[in-house]
């Protein structure tokens, strides 16, 4: 089965271009097939080339570069980043250094009983406070599915997301709104390694009273993929034989 690692990300910084090299060197010994969801929540900007450049070009995973065509918020980035995906089994994971490469292996070996594992970031003294006060809404109002929903680390079966492109809207609340679908859904605890600087905001309350009415007014989610510089520059330099030949005759 191929395995999507999907990353959205506001900005292509040191951190980033480290990670997918841990990513790249730990997917690399699994001997599977594999690729790299890169989506750039901002329309324009210049994407940096090394966005682009496997570390190895024979092995190991491809990747696919995509952004929104408008700005849309990050829940619109991580949906973009389900629909481009290619693989059966999908592994979502924040960029920066917070979480470690080896634990995109560990959510897998959970697909075995779920279809969807959620994680949960292990928090100690006023922190786990403050993460129990922000995740309080949602637990009053859809109960206690996933107690850590700001959490950006997730891995789940691809077939969980059908229709997801016109239930944008439910980005925020993704867990509950695969269960509801009937799918399994579980959580496992594990221990960043640093904060988690890209996050989705939980919507509160009086949203997800309102969700059927956010739901009629959301459009789809806006994205396209960008093509290799390197590409680009081919083309330039190999034109099209059958433009030759018409200039020949």
């Amino acid at each position: 089965m191929k395995l999507s690692v999907l990353i959205p990300f506001r900005r292509a910084d040191a951190a980033l271009r480290q990670q997918l090299v841990r990513l790249e060197r730990e997917l690399l010994p699994q001997h599977v097939p594999c690729e790299l969801v890169l989506v750039a929540e901002g329309p324009g900007g210049h994407l940096p080339h090394w966005l682009f450049a496997a570390t190895s070009e024979e092995v190991g995973p491809k990747r696919q570069v995509v952004r929104l065509r408008r700005p849309q918020g990050p829940a619109a980035a991580v949906a973009a980043a389900i629909l481009a995906a290619r693989g059966e089994l999908l592994v979502l994971v924040a960029p920066g250094a917070a979480y470690p490469p080896s634990l995109v292996e560990e959510l897998l070996n959970h697909l075995v009983r779920a279809d969807l594992v959620w994680a949960r970031r292990r928090r100690r003294g006023w922190r786990r406070l403050g993460a129990a006060l922000r995740a309080a809404p949602s637990r009053l109002v859809l109960g206690p599915l996933v107690r850590d929903p700001e959490c950006l680390l997730w891995a789940a079966r691809a077939e969980v997301f059908q229709g997801l492109e016109q239930a944008l809207a439910f980005v925020p609340v993704l867990p509950w709104w695969v269960a509801a679908q009937g799918y399994r859904v579980t959580q496992v605890t594990i221990s960043p390694q640093g904060p988690q600087r890209y996050r989705v905001p939980v919507p509160w309350p009086w949203q997800l009273l309102a969700a059927r009415t956010l739901l009629r007014r959301s459009e789809p989610v806006q994205w396209e993929r960008v093509a290799s510089p390197a590409a680009n520059t081919q083309a330039l330099h190999h034109p099209d034989p059958s433009t030759e030949r018409n200039k020949a005759a």
